[in-house]
């Protein structure tokens, strides 16, 4: 099976966050693929939040409740 139909067929959502931060690069590199993925009817509504901040990541989960 070929790396990319795996990684689809085998994704799963993860909410155990880790407290490290993500390298730089690797998150540039997330935000493109999430970027060029495709979408319904190629309409592209993208917004991301990256929260490397604890304390602020707090606030914003605390504002949601």
């Amino acid at each position: 099976m070929n790396e990319v139909l795996s990684a689809l067929l085998n994704r799963r959502s993860v909410r155990a966050y880790q407290s490290r931060q993500i390298e730089a690069e690797a998150l540039e590199a997330i935000l493109k693929a999430g970027i060029y993925a495709p979408s319904a009817h190629n309409e592209q509504p993208w917004h991301f939040t990256v929260v490397q901040n604890r304390e602020r990541s707090e606030e914003r989960r605390v504002g949601k409740e």
